[in-house]
């Protein structure tokens, strides 16, 4: 039970007061629950500014739906990014971090999910010792009430309330602030310390363009935070909540690729780490225990395996029961999450690209990140197919290259939905005339990057344009 903020019983002219930064993408699980508990804040002087890169972002509708629910909250939304490097929450963040009005910022995500006294108990702890530099709150996941949860979800639950909640309340419990575990879920601080002493004003509102060279921008700037002689503190009340529903499931694909990210970032930001990381799990741990056990005092390894295992299952049942009362411990993706947590950790550290916000990123070993083009593989003639192309509910049938994705890349497939109609333009020539000059050629493999079909002398511009009304002849005249 936590203990009564003590910043949140002070006036507004006392309280510490502070900016509430939430970068939006998209409908996040939870969404609408997950922004009205910034609305929601037991605190008495806060601002709150929410940015978003697109106006066309389903999350403008849930966001001003809030501003007109909570008219007493100083709230604005914030259209457009600006682009000061290849990290795509730096670029949404960046507007609002120079618009704050107060020095302390609370970064939270727009996925999460915290309680009412969250920010007055993170205050009083910044502000409670000068050497204190940062705040953040351990990461958990808990499903929605009544819902089904699919494979994926529950096997992220179970990596988000085991694995990772050992691992960062460790480091985070003995390193006594001297090391950098943090994740940016949620994150309080100042702007002046991320600067350091002396900085001018405008150098304090721009402090944040820095990072955006830097996939994991939230470690980059703890560690700066800790270089300039501030703390980290992990707050022992509150939690960054992450709630799954059934209407938006994680699939395993999702699971699976999301940690794929987190240990290749993992591997070039903190390499030493990573590499002692598979210790850390139940099979190598477990392997290497029995065998040592055996060699030291003659103990029956597969009997010393079965007691680690249910030893550890413990565990793990009681540190995930601690932060998701309300779920039931699932042990069948718990047992898949542990079997291969070691063939996933060596598929992940023998990468150096991650996909994020729809962005192929390359991993440097300064921490840096650069932009990798898309690209996507068309197949020679042999396998050009009859597609059904359908338009304001006519069908119609027109020969297509067949397209073959591989790896990640644009979706350029052309299909159709309840309220809009995909249609595909292609200028400049038409892509039969593209596919017959590829036949006169022995490299029958044109290649799609950025949405440009690119074959030696031949370009090709392609897009994917939105039309309610398109009508048929149009269709006609641009395939």
């Amino acid at each position: 039970m936590a203990p009564p903020s003590i910043s949140s019983q002070l006036n507004e002219a006392t309280a510490p007061p502070v900016t509430i930064l939430r970068p939006l993408k998209g409908i996040d699980s939870n969404l609408r629950e997950n922004l009205r508990s910034s609305f929601l804040q037991v605190y008495p002087n806060f601002e709150l500014i929410l940015s978003v890169a697109d106006e066309s972002d389903l999350a403008v509708g849930v966001v001003r739906e809030l501003m007109s629910e909570f008219p007493k909250v100083d709230a604005k939304l914030l259209i457009g990014e600006r682009i000061v490097g290849v990290n795509p929450k730096v670029n949404n963040l960046v507007r609002g971090y120079e618009k704050a009005k107060h020095d302390i910022i609370w970064i939270l995500d727009s996925n999460i999910k915290v309680t009412n006294e969250c920010l007055g108990l993170a205050v009083d702890i910044l502000c409670g010792d000068s050497a204190n530099g940062l705040v953040h709150h351990l990461p958990s996941v808990t499903h929605e009430q009544n819902s089904t949860p699919s494979l994926g979800s529950r096997v992220e639950w179970c990596v988000i309330n085991t694995s990772h909640a050992k691992m960062y309340t460790a480091i985070n419990s003995t390193s006594f602030g001297l090391a950098s575990c943090v994740v940016g879920k949620s994150n309080l601080f100042r702007r002046s310390d991320l600067c350091g002493v002396g900085a001018s004003a405008d150098q304090i509102s721009k402090g944040l363009e820095k990072f955006g060279k830097y996939m994991s921008e939230d470690n980059c700037i703890a560690q700066t935070i800790l270089r300039h002689g501030k703390k980290h503190v992990l707050a022992p009340y509150g939690l960054a909540v992450q709630t799954h529903s059934s209407s938006s499931a994680m699939t395993l694909r999702d699971c699976v690729e999301r940690h794929t990210r987190w240990k290749r970032t993992r591997k070039f930001s903190v390499p030493l780490a990573t590499l002692v990381e598979p210790l850390t799990e139940l099979v190598v741990n477990g392997v290497m225990g029995a065998l040592g056990w055996k060699w030291l005092v003659g103990v029956n390894p597969y009997l010393f395996f079965f007691a680690h295992f249910i030893v550890w299952l413990g565990c793990d049942i009681l540190i995930a029961g601690s932060l998701d009362p309300e779920s039931r411990f699932p042990v069948g993706p718990w047992f898949l999450k542990e079997l291969f947590a070691l063939p996933h950790y060596l598929f992940a550290v023998s990468g150096s690209t991650v996909n994020w916000r729809g962005k192929l990123l390359k991993l440097r070993w300064d921490k840096t990140i650069v932009a990798v083009e898309n690209k996507t593989r068309i197949f020679d003639d042999s396998h050009i197919i009859e597609e059904t192309i359908k338009i304001d509910s006519q069908a119609i049938t027109q020969p297509s290259e067949k397209i073959f994705t591989q790896g990640i890349s644009p979706k350029i497939s052309i299909s159709h939905s309840q309220n809009c109609t995909k249609t595909l333009i292609i200028a400049k020539e038409t892509l039969e005339e593209a596919l017959t000059s590829s036949k006169k050629k022995k490299d029958r493999k044109p290649v799609f990057e950025s949405h440009l079909f690119l074959k030696k002398k031949h370009r090709y511009s392609v897009m994917l344009n939105n039309s309610a009304n398109a009508k048929e002849d149009n269709f006609n005249q641009k395939i």
